[in-house]
């Protein structure tokens, strides 16, 4: 419960006006005449709810989205560096550009601050990968010539070619970078 003062009265309000709305005030006397209408402002305690409608572009230079008008977006990606901000038009929407492009596949967070200095959950939406894995690292083929091991981006897919370019063996690259692919044809020579 919160409560209003104006002059020499004080009224509890019940439910608590907590979300920046105005409230309409008018007195009436014993005779039953009425005041004019006075407004109040409440304070604002509430965040905006999460951005929706989120997409990156195909280049990850640019954020698009919905969220509460007026409010300030702010976009970090997985290291939690800003990589851009703006304001939520009035019509609801907004369009960021992202500096630098993103494009590495990464995380990004995108929260609303609406002008009370509230702000909301964030949301997470997926960057573009639009940069390829580096070579993997460490290839040894086992001394029977049926496994390759060695290291690599994870969940990456992996092919073994032999020296005639045909395909002899295919994996993906497990979690913490570890490559072990079994080879058909065992290559021995």
């Amino acid at each position: 419960m919160s409560e209003i003062t104006f002059g020499p009265f004080t009224i509890d309000l019940a439910p608590a006006q907590d979300s920046g709305g105005l409230l309409r005030v008018v007195q009436q006397d014993a005779a039953g005449n009425t005041s004019p209408i006075t407004t109040t402002p409440t304070p604002d305690l509430t965040g905006p709810d999460p951005a929706s409608d989120l997409n990156v572009n195909a280049a990850g230079t640019v954020l698009t989205g919905r969220g509460e008008p007026g409010a300030t977006v702010t976009i970090t990606n997985e290291a939690g560096e800003p990589v851009g901000t703006g304001t939520v038009a009035q019509d609801g929407t907004f369009s960021i550009g992202l500096t630098p492009p993103q494009t590495a596949g990464g995380d990004l967070q995108v929260v609303l601050t609406d002008v009370g200095g509230n702000e909301s959950d964030p949301t997470l939406i997926l960057s573009p990968d639009l940069i390829g894995p580096d070579a993997p690292t460490g290839i040894t083929v086992g001394n029977d010539g049926t496994t390759q091991t060695g290291q690599g981006e994870p969940g990456s897919t992996v092919t073994v070619s032999n020296e005639a370019g045909q395909t002899v063996g295919t994996g993906t690259v497990g979690p913490t970078g570890e490559i072990s692919i079994p080879l058909n044809p065992a290559q021995t020579d």
